[in-house]
C-alpha cells in the first residue's frame, strides 16, 4: 500500500493557485479550506506518491520496463500478503507504478485480512459440471488462485507468461494457505522482495 503523509492546518501560498481553481475550491470545498491574507489554509491534506496505473504504464513503456513492472507487481501482491493484507479485487488497474518502477496497491475498496479469506479452487471440477460448489454460499471473502491471471487483465500473452514464470506460486492454493498458516502462527515471514506494497 502507498504510505500517506497527512498535514493539518497547512498554510500554502495563495499565489500557487490559479484564481479559477481557488474560486472553485472555495465554492465546492469551503469547509476544508479558507483564505487568511496571502495564505490558503487547508484543514488537512493527504499526500501520496504519484503512481501510474499498471495498464496505463504498460501501454507506452519499453519491454525492459514492462518486464520489471510485471515482476514488481507480483512482489507487491506477495508483500501485501506477508502483511496480512489481501486485495480481493486483484485487477492490475488497482495497482500503480512509481517513478522508480515499484508497484503499489492504491485502491483500498476491496481490502480484506488475508487470514479471513477462504482459499478454494475449481480445478477439481469437471468441464461442463453445472452444480454450484458447496463453498459458493459461504459468508466472507473467497479467493480462487487460478483466476488471478484473468483478473489481472494483462494486455498481452507475453506479459501473462512472464508473470506466471516469475510468480506462478500465486496461482496455487498451497501458496495462500501456507501464507495464512504462517500469519496465524504469528511468525514474521522473511521475504526477499523489492520494496512495493500498499500505498
Amino acid at each position: 500500500l502507498l504510505s500517506s503523509a497527512m498535514y493539518y492546518t497547512l498554510p500554502l501560498e495563495r499565489s500557487w493557485f490559479a484564481p479559477e481553481l481557488l474560486d472553485e475550491l472555495l465554492s465546492e470545498a469551503g469547509e476544508t479550506l479558507s483564505l487568511r491574507g496571502d495564505k490558503v489554509l487547508l484543514r488537512y491534506l493527504i499526500v501520496q506518491v504519484r503512481v501510474t496505473p499498471v495498464p496505463v504504464f504498460l501501454e507506452s513503456c519499453t519491454q525492459e520496463e514492462a518486464d520489471l513492472v510485471i515482476d514488481n507487481l507480483g512482489h507487491c501482491i506477495k508483500n501485501n500478503a506477508a502483511a496480512n493484507v489481501f486485495n480481493k479485487d486483484l485487477d492490475a488497474r488497482n495497482y500503480g507504478v512509481s517513478a522508480y518502477h515499484k508497484v503499489y496497491l492504491f485502491d483500498y475498496d476491496a481490502l480484506e485480512v488475508l487470514t479471513d479469506v477462504k482459499v478454494y479452487s475449481n480445478l477439481d471440477r469437471c468441464d461442463g459440471e453445472e452444480d454450484v460448489p458447496d463453498w459458493y454460499f459461504e459468508e466472507g471473502p473467497v479467493l480462487l488462485p487460478e483466476e488471478l491471471e484473468a483478473n489481472l487483465n494483462f494486455p498481452d500473452r507475453n506479459m501473462r507468461r512472464l508473470f506466471r514464470a516469475l510468480h506462478g506460486d500465486l496461482y496455487t492454493v498451497e501458496y495462500w494457505e501456507d501464507m495464512q498458516r504462517e500469519l496465524r502462527a504469528g511468525r514474521v515471514i522473511p521475504r526477499d522482495f523489492p520494496m512495493g506494497g500498499i500505498v
